[in-house]
């Protein structure tokens, strides 16, 4: 009988060829080679993988050479379980991740990432020790001890550690004393609510990591800290994160920098007392979101830090400045030396600021020590509608031999953005392209279209310029 008659097909299916077809499948994905299935696996965390084990022979230790690892307490948890239960809970947590390092081969760990709100110093210390035997090159630990968690020496004195992110939930770190490594291959450091208590800690920490290039400080605590020391020669990427962290305390603490090498720079919450940049020549790319406490509000003295933190961008090619920074600039925006320098390169910035004249004036007096910016974006947000702007007719380089690109977002209709986009395009004599972007808020149409012609009438000094509305 010819196997390809579909009536031979269908009887086959009945007596359980279809059995075989999935046996085949099943066969195609246990055939694959042990570092395309690691991969496939990675994406997977390590609980499932060794529940993998009771699918065939072929997956029963499959496991033990995962290079790379995923624990969290999350996939253990049940709602089901009661309070007086999760010291069992705990213990099992505690024997599944010691089961998993200490039964597996002789492989290396290429990722070994830990999530568990139990701690406990004797047995992260052996974990630790166990992931260095095995040449771990990025660890990612998330754990709360009770007050402190003192950093395992065999992490410094590791020969092929290249990437650290520690989460503390806001407990102290403690350097090991002596502490005799150098971490001779770090160079990715993420530290997340990590609580220094002292100056040298962290100090000690960025001086032992000569090779770091990349360095992640987020919503960290800087106890008993006059100026935070960073100082790392080939440091690529510093973000400096602490939005959330809104309290008068937290500004207590000055920022000094010295990275010859640094390219990009993220700093976020609240504005230090004092900023030191040196030697910034090669940092290009910029973000800054400042904010400032009610009481550093009501004493003032709020501009001297940021002409100094604006002293350290005169090379940048790209920023992003957010509008409470304009707030703490604003008492010197009419001084002849607002800003320490003219941005000679800068080619890109993006604004995310007030509407108000104030902030009006800012922008301009950014435009005229930009002499070669090409694209310009602003959002706006709400601003007093009284307080009204009127532009000057004022030399701006960049608009008349530079400037492309203006985007302008959450347009509403206030004069004081009619007043500005008649002003750019009234002087962008290379202007190509602006785009406007109405806010959500707007709620009548014909105002859309009545500033949309109004705009489209404005006089136009390049010919090439192509107006879009969104």
């Amino acid at each position: 009988m010819d196997s390809n008659d579909p009536e031979t097909a269908r009887e086959g299916r009945r007596r359980g060829d279809h059995d075989v077809d999935v046996r085949d499948k099943v066969d195609k994905l246990s055939s694959l080679p042990n570092p395309i299935l690691h991969c496939i696996f990675s994406f997977v965390p390590t609980i499932d993988v060794v529940r993998c084990s009771l699918l065939s022979r072929r997956w029963r230790y499959f496991w033990t050479s995962m290079p790379f690892l995923d624990i969290d307490h999350c996939y253990f948890w049940s709602p089901h379980i009661k309070f007086g239960n999760q010291l069992e809970f705990g213990v099992k947590f505690t024997n599944f991740v010691t089961s998993v390092l200490m039964f597996r081969d002789g492989s290396d760990i290429q990722r070994f990432r830990l999530s568990s709100f139990i701690y406990c110093s004797k047995w992260v210390d052996m974990w630790v020790t166990v992931l260095m035997s095995h040449n771990v090159k990025e660890l990612d630990l998330t754990v709360c001890p009770e007050e402190s968690m003192v950093l395992p020496q065999c992490l410094a004195d590791s020969d092929h550690l290249e990437t650290l992110k520690l989460n503390l939930f806001n407990h102290v770190l403690v350097m090991p004393r002596p502490m005799m490594g150098r971490f001779s291959k770090l160079s990715s450091l993420h530290l997340i609510s990590v609580r220094f208590p002292d100056s040298n800690s962290a100090r000690m920490l960025f001086l032992r990591c000569k090779l770091l290039e990349h360095l992640v400080l987020d919503r960290c605590i800087y106890e008993n800290m006059r100026v935070l020391i960073i100082r790392a020669i080939n440091l690529k990427t510093l973000t400096i994160d602490n939005v959330g962290m809104g309290n008068d305390d937290s500004t207590k603490t000055g920022l000094k920098i010295f990275a010859p090498n640094l390219l990009s720079l993220k700093v976020m919450g609240p504005k230090a007392w004092d900023y030191d940049l040196q030697d910034t020549a090669s940092l290009t790319d910029v973000c800054v979101q400042l904010f400032i406490g009610f009481k550093t509000r009501r004493e003032g003295g709020i501009s001297c830090p940021m002409y100094k933190l604006f002293t350290g961008f005169h090379s940048t090619k790209f920023m992003k400045l957010h509008i409470d920074l304009l707030q703490f600039y604003l008492p010197k925006i009419n001084a002849p030396d607002c800003f320490p320098a003219p941005f000679q390169n800068l080619e890109f910035v993006k604004l995310y600021t007030g509407a108000d004249k104030r902030n009006l004036e800012f922008i301009l007096h950014l435009l005229q020590h930009s002499p070669m910016l090409e694209t310009l974006a602003i959002d706006f947000k709400e601003c007093d509608r009284n307080n009204r702007w009127e532009s000057e007719d004022k030399a701006v380089a960049c608009l008349m031999y530079c400037l492309k690109t203006i985007e302008i977002g959450n347009f509403e209709g206030q004069e004081n953005i009619l007043e500005l986009i008649r002003f750019l395009l009234r002087n962008g004599c290379l202007l190509e392209k602006m785009t406007i972007t109405w806010s959500l808020n707007v709620e009548k149409p014909m105002e859309i279209i009545e500033n949309g012609l109004a705009i489209m009438a404005f006089p136009k000094a390049s010919s090439d310029v192509s107006i879009t509305f969104l």
